[in-house]
């Protein structure tokens, strides 16, 4: 569910602010509205990237490999020794053991 950083001024005029879960922009304004405060500005939580989430050393080691993209001479390396491997009587834990 998302999360809203919002400002408003309650009844008496006083300055809120704080954050509040949910399911749309709407929900969030009537969720205020309802607590009787008058909304000045509502903002949306921006979700941080995968690679923001991880440390840079993390990102580079485990998340980058997965989304970098293989070249096709690598691919054809891989799949040609693969068939070799299996037509040679290997099982495919073997020869992706071996590949690996």
């Amino acid at each position: 569910m998302p999360e809203f950083h919002f400002e408003a001024k309650d009844e008496k005029g006083a300055n809120v602010s704080g954050q509040l879960n949910a399911e749309s922009e709407r929900e969030a304004v009537r969720q205020l509205q309802s607590q009787g405060y008058f909304l000045r500005r509502l903002v949306q939580e921006k979700r941080p990237s995968v690679a923001a989430a991880l440390p840079s050393s993390a990102w580079r080691d485990v998340a980058a490999p997965v989304f970098t993209p293989v070249s096709s001479k690598a691919m054809s390396l891989f799949f040609s020794s693969f068939a070799s491997m299996l037509a040679a009587g290997m099982s495919i834990h073997e020869a992706t053991h071996h590949l690996a």
